[in-house]
């Protein structure tokens, strides 16, 4: 009985640790946030490069908040191949990867890259709004 309940145990761990290595990969949030906006994932391009998420308007480059300033370019640059906007969904860590958010958010209102923002912490996103201010707060 013991060795049945040490397994289970196991298992159980097993299961959430698995579950919180998920959400460390962009895969987990592209999948809900491409059902979300009805957009198709993995798109390849002729040059074999792959974008995130496609939809009718936007070209969506999914990376965590360090990752802003590679999320630019490569937005643009599927934006550009694909006739679409450019869009960035940047996985933040609640309100305390600000600085990211900062940076990316002046590249985008000059380069007019659509951002969406998805906290890890509690699996929420949002649109933000691009202003001269740049802020934004969960």
């Amino acid at each position: 009985m013991k060795k049945l309940f040490l397994i289970l145990v196991l298992l159980f761990i097993s299961i959430i640790c698995q579950a919180q290595l998920l959400k460390q990969r962009e895969v987990y949030y592209e999948g809900l946030f491409s059902k979300a906006i009805n957009g198709t994932t993995q798109v390849v391009l002729k040059d074999l490069s792959r974008v995130d998420i496609v939809t009718d308007t936007f070209a969506i480059e999914i990376d965590f908040a360090d990752k802003w300033a590679e999320s630019v370019g490569q937005s643009l640059y599927y934006a550009h191949v694909l006739d679409r906007k450019p869009g960035v969904l940047l996985i933040v860590n609640g309100n305390a990867e600000e600085r990211y958010v900062l940076r990316l958010l002046k590249v985008a209102e000059k380069e007019d890259i659509t951002v969406w923002l998805w906290n890890y912490n509690n699996d929420t996103w949002k649109r933000t709004k691009i202003s001269s201010i740049y802020s934004y707060k969960f």
